[in-house]
């Protein structure tokens, strides 16, 4: 009797999970693009680009003007991004924590020191730039952070030190006589990652609207560096690639054109010049990076199936990641090693909606644009009419038909038998470009100012008119309503993708900075935690899991209202600090400096140092009694003229009844 083949149930897994991988590719490509977005991703990165459309010049005659108005999306685009990065990331420390009510205002310091640093190192501010230019032309950008930890060789300088029988006859240790350069491998990065992701290389679940299943295409990697992972081990001791996998990917000449959603941007830019020409290990090869949920037979390749309960086990859903190369080979999986156990991407929307992705700035001005377009092309199609006359002639009097050209000192020959030339050729009127056609440009571009929000305060109408532009106060309430709008989408991408940022950061670090990093981070300088115990910064800290630092602490980004409120804030403690002096002249006006210095960004060292030789205590009054502070007993004359109301005093009644 012949025995039963037994399964092979690591192969099978491994098709399983590549078949399920390249299927939710598929899926999500189909879906974007019977849904236009690939389309509508064109035309927006062509607009952003000041890319004249080719198949509307296709279109026209070879005399036909086709020039792109770079006033209108490219520009706005600009601004849009610029105001938006300035107002999120333009202060010193962009993200931090504040405690709650059970939380530590030193722990909240230190974490704030950390979350700080890895913003720093991470590159944040640059990705989060890119991000955000994303979001404005496509509506939605997408960040990606990771971990990354890597060696190379560099040229390092060595001590060279005398030798321990001279230093003994001269009775000494053994001094430093000079360096050798050496080369050696040392750590050149072992920082967190933020890294912008272009939207055509993230593809999600089709009509969804969380970042719970992400594939990543990652075009990036060689074969020499998947080569150098199948070497490497894992915590668990397993190859870090599938060794089997690397080596049928070799020689491999990827044949599907994965990145075709690509093509027609890449074409527009001039970008379709031949791919460099690599060796074998330069080679690049298409990663698909699966992060979402994965039965665990998928992870556990060696599961068998054989019995109901094998099969259910087998089945079930853990949080998981893939490895896919080239759409068909398996290089890994396992479960997600992320702290939260979720995928390491934030998405940022311009405006959000309820669909997939948001709305950016080359969405909202597309159909301007494509009539600002026209209308400039149109007149410069007029203007070239006017100024290249046309005729109409019959041509059996013509000498020679090649004759009859526009052209300054040009000849037209007329046969002898013609009586009269008037009755043979004439001049075909065009006529001129009127002034309208030069307004509705204007008109436009202030339309897509109101669209967007950008104004240009500083232009009025040439003078035809008086209007708000021209004064001060109207150029600032333009400029305070443009800022008002940015502030306010700045304020909910802060509260969505900068604070998902940072509890990724904050989690990246609990998992990978080790002791003698947190050292070189917070610091030896003292610290008293208790009445006569100092410990240096470094010691204090306390590390929490992120799940737990978000119980008893806010991840807070940058005020973003506080720059917009900052001059009447300012203004009003002022003038609030000058009447306290002028009616308690003992009072200690140094809290009142201190919060205007606070309002005025200073540090707190700075405070500090400034207002050190300041004794608390009262201050001389700024402005006495009849030097221009109103009387508050007695009645004075109103704005207007009357009599105004006398202020109540200390101890007195307020109000009629005084």
């Amino acid at each position: 009797m012949a025995e039963t083949k037994k399964t092979d149930w690591k192969a099978v897994h491994k098709d399983e999970l590549t078949t399920f991988v390249s299927n939710f590719y598929r899926t999500s490509y189909s879906w974007r693009e019977s849904s236009g977005y690939h389309a509508k991703w064109d035309k927006w990165e062509r607009n952003a680009n000041a890319i004249y459309d080719p198949a509307i010049k296709a279109q026209k005659k070879p005399w036909q003007a086709c020039m792109f108005d770079p006033t209108l999306t490219p520009t706005n685009v600009e601004l849009t991004t610029n105001a938006l990065t300035k107002v999120l990331s333009g202060k010193e420390k962009p993200l931090g924590l504040k405690p709650r009510e059970m939380g530590d205002e030193l722990q909240a310091e230190l974490h704030s020191c950390i979350l700080d640093y890895e913003v720093q190192r991470s590159n944040f501010v640059v990705a989060d730039y890119d991000v955000k230019k994303e979001a404005c032309i496509y509506g939605s950008g997408f960040m990606k952070l990771y971990w990354r930890k890597q060696m190379a060789p560099r040229r390092v300088l060595k001590e060279v030190r005398e030798g321990i029988v001279e230093a003994a006859i001269k009775l000494r240790t053994p001094r430093v006589v000079g360096y050798k350069e050496e080369v050696e491998e040392v750590i050149i990065k072992n920082d967190p990652v933020c890294e912008k992701v272009h939207i055509r290389d993230v593809f999600l679940e089709p009509n969804s609207t969380g970042m719970d299943r992400v594939l990543h295409r990652n075009k990036n990697l060689t074969y020499g560096e998947l080569l150098n992972l199948s070497k490497q081990k894992n915590a668990n001791g397993q190859p870090m690639v599938d060794p089997d996998s690397v080596r049928e990917l070799a020689f491999l000449k990827e044949s599907d054109k994965f990145d075709s959603d690509l093509t027609t941007s890449q074409t527009d830019k001039g970008n379709d010049d031949p791919p460099l020409v690599r060796p074998d290990y330069d080679g690049k090869r298409t990663v698909w990076e699966y992060w979402g949920p994965l039965p665990r037979k998928w992870v556990d390749l060696e599961m068998p199936e054989d019995t109901d309960k094998q099969r259910e086990e087998a089945n079930a859903i853990v949080p998981g990641k893939a490895l896919v190369a080239s759409g068909k080979y398996f290089l890994a999986s396992e479960v997600n090693p992320l702290q939260s156990m979720e995928p390491p991407f934030v998405q940022t929307d311009y405006i959000r909606t309820n669909g997939r992705y948001g709305i950016g700035v080359a969405g909202l001005l597309e159909g301007i644009q494509d009539e600002g377009n026209e209308i400039r092309n149109l007149r410069a199609d007029n203007v070239n009419l006017s100024m290249n006359k046309m005729f109409g002639v019959i041509e059996k009097y013509l000498v020679d038909v090649a004759d009859a050209v526009s052209s300054p000192g040009g000849v037209w020959r007329f046969k002898p038998n013609t009586e009269d030339i008037r009755k043979v050729f004439m001049e075909l009127q065009v006529s001129d470009v009127a002034i309208a056609a030069y307004r509705e440009t204007g008109d436009l571009e202030r339309k897509a100012q109101e669209t967007v929000g950008n104004n240009r305060v500083t232009l009025g109408t040439a003078g035809q008119t008086k209007d708000t532009n021209q004064t001060l106060g109207g150029m600032e309430l333009l400029r305070q309503s443009a800022f008002e709008r940015f502030t306010m989408y700045a304020y909910i991408i802060g509260c969505t993708a900068n604070i998902k940022t940072a509890k990724k950061l904050m989690e990246l670090s609990y998992q990978n900075r080790d002791v003698e990093s947190l050292k070189r981070i917070l610091g030896y300088q003292p610290i008293e935690i208790l009445p006569g115990e100092i410990i240096p910064k470094w010691a204090a800290y306390k590390r929490l899991p992120p799940h737990e630092l978000e119980l008893d602490y806010d991840f807070i980004f940058v005020d973003v209202f506080k720059a917009e409120n900052k001059s009447q804030k300012l203004a009003a403690v002022s003038n609030f600090g000058q009447f306290l002096a002028s009616v308690f002249p003992q009072i200690d006006l140094k809290p009142v400096a201190e919060e205007m210095a606070r309002l005025n960004d200073f540090s707190p060292e700075l405070i500090h140092r400034i207002l050190a030789g300041i004794e608390s205590g009262p201050m001389p009054t700024p402005m006495g009694m009849g030097q221009g502070v109103p009387s508050l007993t007695k009645p004075t004359r109103s704005f207007s003229g009357g009599e105004a109301a006398p202020m109540a005093t200390s101890g007195a009644p307020s109000g009629p009844g005084q």
